[in-house]
């Protein structure tokens, strides 16, 4: 009899359930980042500050002003008529986990402030827009805490976003 045959066999099944195991092992820990993450997706900031500044833009174009509030806005553009967001008066809504206002400012500008809210805020920056007839100037900076956000004013000056740390980005960087 040919034990040696038998062993080499036996030690090349150990290596190949080894190797499976190995490989069910890694495949369960990567399966299991994704499920968290796509866990986790809902409740993370998605800023849409982008999306509503090419929507102010156009009302911009069409009316030749700048929006008072965001029902004047939602009125007044068909991309916004079916979306549901919370509404803070007329001037603040809250939508995928930020909180965005609205301000018109004097000799035709606007500010979109964009904050993001909720326990996993600090996955999302904050911006603040200025937007003017054909040009726009973005700051952003990470996160605000709710004392700092109610001690922001309404209407922003380069003073008040330098005193608050935001920092001047490109407008590409707008998300």
């Amino acid at each position: 009899m040919n034990h040696f045959g038998d062993q080499q066999q036996r030690f090349f099944i150990t290596y190949i359930i080894a190797i499976v195991a190995v490989i069910v092992c890694l495949g369960a820990f990567l399966y299991r980042g994704y499920a968290d993450d796509k866990a986790i997706a809902a409740f993370l900031p998605q800023c849409k500050a982008r999306s509503f500044v090419k929507l102010m833009v156009e009302y911009r174009k069409q009316r030749q002003e700048f929006p008072v509030d965001w029902m004047e806005l939602k009125q007044a553009t068909p991309a916004l008529a079916k979306v549901e967001w919370k509404s803070i008066g007329m001037q603040q809504i809250t939508l995928a986990n930020y909180r965005y206002v609205i301000t018109r400012l004097p000799e035709d500008r606007a500010a979109l402030w964009a904050f993001p809210i909720g326990d996993y805020r600090t996955r999302g920056p904050a911006y603040c827009v200025i937007l003017g007839a054909s040009w726009a100037r973005v700051w952003g900076r990470r996160a605000l805490s709710d004392e700092a956000i109610f001690s922001l004013p309404v209407i922003p000056t380069a003073e008040v976003l330098q005193e608050a740390r935001f920092q001047e980005v490109p407008t590409d960087k707008l998300q």
